[in-house]
Parts: structure tokens; sequence; C-alpha cells
């Protein structure tokens, strides 16, 4: 049920309501009565000492949510302040005098207390760092995709082995390409020609290092090389195969690298299955103990029986 209603609710004091002038939160009681006085609201509060009473705890109250309205008002112009910043994508070293030559006619940049900007654009350091940040990372991430581009654009020419830049960048097949068009410069393609040649010699290196590989599991299986080889050994037995050749063309110390790890893959291969065969000897082991008890009970109740 509402309560009941009483004379201060039937008749509410215009001191729970804004009053009609601005001035009246920062009067004395005497200056603030002119404004309510004439209110007919203003005789719902019988005595004088509670009016007061009323009338300060009502500045109070007031004075505070001002206080909070203008202080979300500052964090609002701050947040655009800071966004005007990011979206002018300052240099984090900019000076904040040459900053304001240059964005003091944006609104928001207006909009802000002057005592405040020169905080508010020290304090968005951070957020101007990592903008730069990002747009490092965003500059190197296109970079890498032309670059990427230019490599496949390089290897769908099936180009010889020994192949020139000077040579290469004077094919129509690659200068009338898109992705040709789309790097930034001279600079930036002959970058990505290095790149090409890179990948090229790590898929040669590959391909002749799983070639290798599988000279040394044909000669494995052929009885001619195990786990107890040493490289000496086992160079002897392949030397002459074009396929220790091409490896070792591309780097003198690739076989005998290769080799070892050939053979600790060997090695680690060998334990595996000695563990395996070892846990089957154990199997099989119970399984002959238990057929042979059974055979056993099983001659025992028989001659029980027939006895």
């Amino acid at each position: 049920h509402p309560p009941p209603l009483t004379h201060a609710s039937r008749h509410p004091s215009p001191l729970h309501h804004t009053p009609p002038h601005p001035q009246v939160l920062e009067c004395e009681w005497e200056d603030a009565m002119r404004f309510f006085i004439v209110d007919k609201r203003y005789g719902a509060v019988r005595t004088l000492a509670k009016r007061m009473e009323l009338f300060a705890a009502w500045q109070e109250g007031r004075a505070g949510e001002e206080r909070k309205e203008r202080q979300a008002a500052r964090e609002v112009a701050k947040e655009a302040f800071t966004a005007m910043l990011l979206e002018a994508k300052l240099d984090k070293g900019t000076e904040f005098k040459r900053a304001e030559r240059q964005l003091s006619a944006d609104p928001r940049w207006q909009a802000l207390e002057p005592g405040l900007r020169e905080e508010t654009y020290e304090g968005a350091a951070d957020a101007l760092r990592k903008q730069e940040k990002a747009r490092r990372a965003e500059r190197q991430a296109a970079r890498q995709a032309r670059s990427d581009a230019m490599v496949g654009l390089l290897k769908e020419q099936s180009l010889s082995p020994d192949a020139e830049w000077a040579e290469v960048r004077e094919l129509a097949g690659v200068t009338g390409d898109a992705r040709w068009a789309a790097m930034e410069d001279d600079d930036e393609r002959e970058e990505a020609w290095g790149a090409y040649e890179l990948s090229r010699l790590k898929e040669a290196k590959q391909k002749a290092k799983k070639d290798f590989a599988t000279l040394l599991d044909e000669q494995h299986a052929a009885g001619g090389i195990g786990r107890k080889t040493k490289w000496r050994e086992a160079q002897a037995a392949v030397e002459e195969d074009g396929r220790f050749k091409a490896l070792k063309e591309l780097s003198a110390d690739a076989p005998p690298a290769a080799f070892d790890r050939w053979v600790d893959e060997v090695r680690e291969r060998y334990v595996r299955h000695a563990k395996l065969a070892k846990e089957l000897a154990v199997r099989c082991g119970d399984l002959t103990l238990t057929l042979t008890l059974t055979l056993i009970l099983t001659l025992t109740l028989t001659l029980t029986l027939t006895l």
C-alpha cells in the first residue's frame, strides 16, 4: 500500500526541486530565499530552522552532482581529445606546441579545458606509441605480403638456377605483372629477388636432404650401414652416389650432419622396437604358463575320473 500523504508530500518543498536561478547554489540562505520564498510550496516546511537545514542539504547534494557531471564531461572531452590525437597519426616524438598548431582548430581540442590539454597530450603518449607500433606492424605486414607475391611471381617463371637479377628484371612476364607494379620501388623488388634466391636455396637443400636420407635408408636395408656405423664408414659407402654429391655441393657440412640425425632416428627406432619386443615376449611367456597350467589341471581331472 502507498504511504499516507503528509502535509509535506501534498505540498512538496521547493527546496526539493532545482531552483530557477543557477546562482542559488552559491548563495547564502538570506540571499537564496528571494528565489523561492514566493513559491506556494515554501510554506510546506513550517520552521525556519528546518528550511535552512533542507537548503544546506540541497546545496551539498547539488554541488556533488555538479562535480560528478563536470568530471563526466571532462572525461568525455579527454577521450575525444585522445581520439583526435590518434586520428592525426602524430609521431610519438611530436611536441605539444607543434600538435597545438596543427590541431587547435578542431572542436575536440577546444572542448577540453586549456589546463588539461597538455596533461592529456602527455597521457596519450602510450596510446600514440601503441598506435605507431601497430602502424609499423601493418606496414611491415603489407611489405611482406608484396614480397611474398613477388617471390610467387618469380617462381612461376621457371628461371634457371644461374639466372641473374639484371636479366630477370627485363623479362616481360615479370615487369608486366601487377605484382611487379605493386612493389614500392626497385629496392623493394631487388629485396624480393634476394628472398626468392633464399627460398630456392632452402627448397633445394630440403630436397637434397630428403634424397640423401633415402640413400641412407637404402644402404641400411642392404645391410651396408646401421645404428653403430661411423660417418667415415658410411661416407665410403655413399660418396659415389649423386645424392651425396648434390647435398655436399650445397654445404660440405650437410652430409655428416644429416647422417648424424639419421643415426639418431635409427637408434630411437631400435630402442622402441626392442621395448615392444620385450613386452611381447613377456606376454607370450605368461600365455605359455597359463596354457601349461590349464593342461595339467585337465590331465589331473581326467586321471581322477578314470581311477
